[in-house]
Protein backbone atom coordinates (compact mmCIF):
# COMPACT_ATOMS: atom_id res chain seq x y z
CA UNK A 1 0.00 0.00 0.00
CA UNK A 2 2.68 2.65 0.87
CA UNK A 3 5.51 1.37 -2.08
CA UNK A 4 8.11 1.88 -2.89
CA UNK A 5 9.21 0.74 0.69
CA UNK A 6 13.33 -0.10 1.14
CA UNK A 7 13.67 -3.74 1.45
CA UNK A 8 15.59 -3.29 5.36
CA UNK A 9 12.19 -1.16 6.64
CA UNK A 10 10.11 -3.93 4.96
CA UNK A 11 11.94 -6.77 7.04
CA UNK A 12 11.86 -4.68 10.40
CA UNK A 13 7.98 -4.12 9.99
CA UNK A 14 7.72 -7.97 9.57
CA UNK A 15 9.65 -8.43 13.03
CA UNK A 16 7.64 -6.17 14.72
CA UNK A 17 4.41 -7.84 13.17
CA UNK A 18 5.94 -11.19 14.21
CA UNK A 19 6.81 -9.83 17.68
CA UNK A 20 10.64 -10.97 17.34
CA UNK A 21 13.10 -8.23 18.72
CA UNK A 22 15.23 -8.18 15.45
CA UNK A 23 15.90 -9.20 11.91
CA UNK A 24 18.36 -11.67 11.99
CA UNK A 25 20.09 -13.63 9.12
CA UNK A 26 18.04 -16.57 9.08
CA UNK A 27 14.65 -14.40 9.15
CA UNK A 28 16.05 -12.03 6.63
CA UNK A 29 17.48 -15.45 4.07
CA UNK A 30 13.27 -16.35 4.78
CA UNK A 31 12.08 -12.88 3.95
CA UNK A 32 14.28 -12.47 0.47
CA UNK A 33 13.14 -15.49 -0.74
CA UNK A 34 9.65 -14.60 -0.32
CA UNK A 35 10.01 -11.66 -1.73
CA UNK A 36 11.41 -13.39 -4.98
CA UNK A 37 8.53 -15.67 -4.86
CA UNK A 38 6.52 -12.80 -4.88
CA UNK A 39 8.16 -11.08 -8.03
CA UNK A 40 7.89 -14.10 -9.66
CA UNK A 41 4.61 -14.08 -9.35
CA UNK A 42 4.16 -10.61 -9.95
CA UNK A 43 2.85 -9.48 -6.58
CA UNK A 44 5.37 -7.44 -5.85
CA UNK A 45 8.51 -5.80 -8.06
CA UNK A 46 12.45 -5.33 -6.81
CA UNK A 47 14.18 -2.39 -7.54
CA UNK A 48 17.00 -2.57 -6.18
CA UNK A 49 17.23 -1.83 -2.24
CA UNK A 50 13.23 -1.04 -2.70
CA UNK A 51 10.07 -3.18 -2.99
CA UNK A 52 7.88 -1.60 -5.78
CA UNK A 53 4.06 -2.14 -5.91
CA UNK A 54 3.89 -4.96 -9.32
CA UNK A 55 1.10 -2.71 -10.55
CA UNK A 56 2.07 -1.40 -13.88
CA UNK A 57 -0.20 1.50 -14.22
CA UNK A 58 1.19 2.90 -10.54
CA UNK A 59 2.89 5.88 -10.42
CA UNK A 60 5.19 7.29 -7.25
CA UNK A 61 3.75 10.12 -5.09
CA UNK A 62 6.17 12.35 -2.62
CA UNK A 63 5.37 11.38 0.43
CA UNK A 64 5.60 13.89 3.06
CA UNK A 65 5.92 13.11 6.45
CA UNK A 66 3.54 14.28 9.15
CA UNK A 67 3.85 15.05 12.97
CA UNK A 68 3.94 11.44 13.61
CA UNK A 69 7.63 9.72 13.48
CA UNK A 70 6.21 6.81 11.99
CA UNK A 71 5.93 8.75 9.03
CA UNK A 72 10.19 9.84 9.13
CA UNK A 73 12.37 8.32 6.47
CA UNK A 74 15.97 8.43 6.13
CA UNK A 75 17.44 9.93 2.46
CA UNK A 76 18.25 6.04 1.75
CA UNK A 77 14.41 4.98 2.12
CA UNK A 78 13.24 7.50 -0.09
CA UNK A 79 13.61 6.25 -3.84
CA UNK A 80 15.40 8.48 -6.26
CA UNK A 81 12.07 7.81 -8.52
CA UNK A 82 10.28 10.21 -5.46
CA UNK A 83 13.10 12.65 -5.00
CA UNK A 84 13.13 13.24 -8.82
CA UNK A 85 8.63 13.22 -8.23
CA UNK A 86 9.33 16.17 -5.93
CA UNK A 87 12.15 18.29 -8.19
CA UNK A 88 9.94 18.29 -11.07
CA UNK A 89 6.84 19.05 -8.71
CA UNK A 90 8.13 21.95 -7.35
CA UNK A 91 9.83 22.95 -10.27
CA UNK A 92 6.83 22.98 -12.18
CA UNK A 93 4.66 24.87 -9.98
CA UNK A 94 7.63 27.66 -9.83
CA UNK A 95 8.05 28.09 -13.13
CA UNK A 96 11.39 28.46 -12.78
CA UNK A 97 13.34 28.10 -9.26
CA UNK A 98 17.04 28.93 -8.72
CA UNK A 99 19.00 25.70 -8.27
CA UNK A 100 20.11 26.14 -4.81
CA UNK A 101 16.44 26.71 -3.48
CA UNK A 102 15.42 23.79 -5.42
CA UNK A 103 17.40 21.27 -3.91
CA UNK A 104 16.58 23.13 -0.39
CA UNK A 105 13.14 23.24 -0.98
CA UNK A 106 13.19 19.36 -1.30
CA UNK A 107 15.03 18.53 1.22
CA UNK A 108 12.45 20.33 3.18
CA UNK A 109 9.25 18.49 1.35
CA UNK A 110 10.74 15.29 2.87
CA UNK A 111 10.91 16.55 6.56
CA UNK A 112 15.10 17.30 6.71
CA UNK A 113 15.47 20.90 8.17
CA UNK A 114 19.25 20.45 7.27
CA UNK A 115 20.37 19.29 4.79
CA UNK A 116 23.94 17.14 5.55
CA UNK A 117 26.04 16.03 3.14
CA UNK A 118 24.71 12.55 2.51
CA UNK A 119 21.36 14.11 2.02
CA UNK A 120 22.41 16.67 -0.10
CA UNK A 121 24.41 14.18 -2.42
CA UNK A 122 20.71 11.97 -2.60
CA UNK A 123 19.46 14.90 -3.87
CA UNK A 124 21.97 16.53 -6.02
CA UNK A 125 22.68 13.21 -7.48
CA UNK A 126 18.78 12.57 -8.76
CA UNK A 127 19.20 16.37 -9.85
CA UNK A 128 21.84 15.66 -12.11
CA UNK A 129 20.37 12.75 -13.68
CA UNK A 130 17.26 14.61 -14.37
CA UNK A 131 19.59 16.66 -16.18
CA UNK A 132 21.20 14.42 -17.85
CA UNK A 133 17.67 13.09 -18.98
CA UNK A 134 16.67 16.39 -19.96
CA UNK A 135 13.90 16.18 -18.02
CA UNK A 136 15.11 19.17 -16.39
CA UNK A 137 16.67 22.43 -17.97
CA UNK A 138 19.48 24.37 -16.29
CA UNK A 139 20.10 28.44 -17.31
CA UNK A 140 22.27 30.41 -15.51
CA UNK A 141 21.34 28.97 -12.17
CA UNK A 142 17.57 28.54 -13.11
CA UNK A 143 15.88 25.28 -13.26
CA UNK A 144 12.78 25.12 -15.36
CA UNK A 145 10.77 22.43 -17.16
CA UNK A 146 11.51 21.61 -20.72
CA UNK A 147 9.14 23.31 -22.84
Amino acid sequence: DEGPVQKDVAAERLARAWELDRVGERMMNSVKSAWRSLSREKLLRIQGEFLWPADESFQVMVRRPSLDDQSRRSIDEIPSEEIAQALKNLTRDSLSIARDKLLLYVARIFGFERAGNHIQKAIEDTFDELLEARQLILLEDRVSLPN
